[in-house]
């Protein structure tokens, strides 16, 4: 279970979905209380367009495990993706208070506050962002963004 998972996520992050998909099943199969199993299987599913089955397997993820940061972040995305921004909003603030390291919660609550008009809000988001990018061309995709 452990090894498929991390083959399988392995392969998600190198755009290998199709490989990645069966390997992340089959981690959720074996090992369904993986909480890392299910949500780089719910990753996975948001990246081939299966948003609801995608938001089933991160809830299952924080159902097994309450304060994993990642699962709460990727929740929001896939509850964005459905135009849930007031849940995937929830999330992304949980998940940057359990972690407050990464870029990307960041980043997609910036979007978030922009689109329900909270420019300045979103704008000091850009910023948190901008200061956790770990090089020069993530601050130049984060900065190209705000345009």
């Amino acid at each position: 279970g452990m090894a498929m998972n991390g083959l399988g996520a392995t392969l998600a992050r190198a755009g290998r979905i199709d490989e990645a998909l069966p390997l992340l099943q089959d981690a959720v199969r074996l090992q369904p209380r993986l909480a890392e199993a299910r949500s780089n299987l719910g990753i996975v599913l948001l990246q081939t367009g299966k948003a609801a089955e995608a938001i089933e397997q991160q809830r299952e993820a924080l159902r097994i495990r309450p304060d994993y940061a990642a699962a709460h972040v990727n929740l929001a995305n896939a509850l964005a993706s459905t135009g849930n921004l007031t849940e995937a909003e929830r999330h992304l603030q949980t998940g940057i208070r359990l972690d407050p390291s990464p870029w990307q919660p960041y980043y997609n609550l910036a979007h978030i506050q922009y689109q329900n008009g909270k420019v300045e809000a979103g704008r000091r988001l850009m910023q948190q962002a901008m200061e956790r990018a770990p090089d020069a061309a993530t601050r130049m995709r984060i900065r190209n963004a705000t345009r």
